[in-house]
């Protein structure tokens, strides 16, 4: 999935419907739901002046019902978002996923089969030691279906406190932050859990169709902004964030969207390096629109820049190195031995 993000700002529309004393249709829920999806399109899409809609709104609510519920019909938001040209746009409800058609597949046998065994193996988000001074942390794809506030500072809180505490009971030289299976998802909390890593600054600009900067995103103060607006937050456990000790990012083809703002967050820190292999290329910002019937739409309103506003295609590491990946002994990974050698140097 890409995305999360990866770069979601929650945007809520509210309907409200009003006289239906008759149970709804499917055909009533499609032309709802259509109204509102293409709403959200035709005001917010980055290239919204580029499109004719309303062939594009026929086309999707004639092949929508031919689906036997609504749930179906959601498939058909393939078609809308290829014709359209988003490929970074998705729909995702509580029971199914519906992206666009990526231009660039990615395909298993090019990958070697340590980093496939891993990467289906389901990594999720952890903090550990290597070599008993290395700080190490795994960001995988995250994609929370539960957005509310609360649920997501929760979720920042963890990570960020892993971390805090991974520094506080050891003297570590420094970290390695693996993105090499952060295919999308939600930025926000995975940026805010590594203030710590950050500190106060400018992590990301989102720019407008004319790659001027519309949006600036920022840590402050354990808070993530999203222009005046806070998105996550944390309660900080150190008085002061570590913003000079060696980081190494991991990066690699699969790292997307919400991975990739990652990376972008670091830009502009002392004494950071990306090893790896470029990354996947979705560095696109979607805005998260909450849609009828429970369904999320992630939608594509800006190119992402880093803090200075240079916009790239993809990110591109500073030490290329292609799969020599270790899953089963980190230490003869040659990425990590590469970050630690940057570590060892720098610290």
């Amino acid at each position: 999935m890409k995305s999360i993000s990866i770069i979601i700002t929650i945007i809520t529309l509210v309907i409200s419907i009003k006289g239906h004393s008759q149970k709804r249709t499917v055909k009533d829920s499609i032309q709802i739901f259509s109204d509102s999806l293409f709403y959200n399109l035709e005001k917010k899409y980055l290239f919204k002046d580029r499109v004719f809609w309303k062939k594009i709104k026929t086309r999707f609510e004639k092949n929508a019902l031919t689906h036997s519920t609504f749930e179906k019909s959601l498939k058909e938001s393939r078609d809308v978002f290829d014709s359209i040209g988003c490929e970074h746009c998705m729909l995702f409800s509580e029971t199914g996923y519906y992206p666009a058609t990526p231009q660039k597949q990615l395909y298993f046998k090019d990958f070697s089969p340590q980093f496939v065994k891993k990467y289906q193996s389901k990594p999720t988000f952890g903090v550990s030691k290597l070599d008993d001074v290395y700080g190490y942390i795994v960001i995988p794809g995250m994609l929370l279906l539960d957005l509310s506030e609360d649920e997501l500072n929760s979720k920042t809180q963890e990570m960020y406190d892993k971390i805090v505490m991974l520094d506080k009971n050891n003297d570590l030289k420094g970290w390695i932050i693996d993105l090499r299976f952060n295919i999308g998802g939600n930025a926000y909390p995975m940026i805010n859990a590594l203030y710590h890593l950050l500190g106060n600054k400018v992590v990301y600009n989102l720019l407008d169709v004319n790659k001027e900067i519309n949006t600036i995103h920022k840590l402050k103060n354990g808070k993530f902004y999203s222009g005046e607006k806070i998105e996550t937050k944390v309660k900080t456990i150190s008085k002061k964030p570590d913003t000079k000790i060696p980081v190494a990012l991991i990066i690699g083809n699969f790292t997307a969207s919400s991975g990739e703002c990652v990376v972008l967050g670091f830009k502009g820190r002392e004494n950071v390096i990306i090893i790896g292999e470029p990354s996947y290329g979705f560095l696109t910002g979607n805005s998260l629109f909450q849609l009828p019937f429970k369904v999320k739409a992630p939608l594509t309103t800006g190119y992402l820049a880093d803090m200075y506003g240079n916009y790239s295609e993809n990110l591109k590491p500073d030490i290329y190195i292609k799969q020599k990946d270790n899953f089963e002994n980190l230490l003869e990974d040659q990425n990590i031995i590469e970050a630690i050698k940057f570590i060892n140097l720098n610290r």
